[in-house]
């Protein structure tokens, strides 16, 4: 469980997730539209990927870093990072 008062800004953690997934479009600089494709929820919802590319973000530690094949998904609430992809 994660609180924060700035749900947008937090990354979770996920081990049973196949995607890197933001509902934040203005992270991305550049665009490319996947309309095509879809990915299935914990709950079972199928939700429309609408663009993938690589995103830079800043860590605590000011430490720039970029997450690669990073989908939007604009129906999700919170950041996700795939372990599956991270390692």
């Amino acid at each position: 469980m994660v609180y924060e008062e700035n749900p947008e800004t937090v990354w979770i953690m996920d081990s049973g997730c196949s995607w890197h997934m933001t509902p934040n479009k203005s992270w991305f600089k550049q665009f490319s539209n996947q309309a095509d494709w879809l990915v299935l929820l914990g709950d079972n919802k199928p939700c429309k990927i609408e663009g993938i590319r690589s995103i830079r973000f800043k860590f605590h530690d000011r430490a720039v870093r970029f997450l690669i094949e990073v989908t939007y998904v604009p129906e999700l609430k919170r950041n996700v990072i795939s372990l599956r992809k991270f390692d």
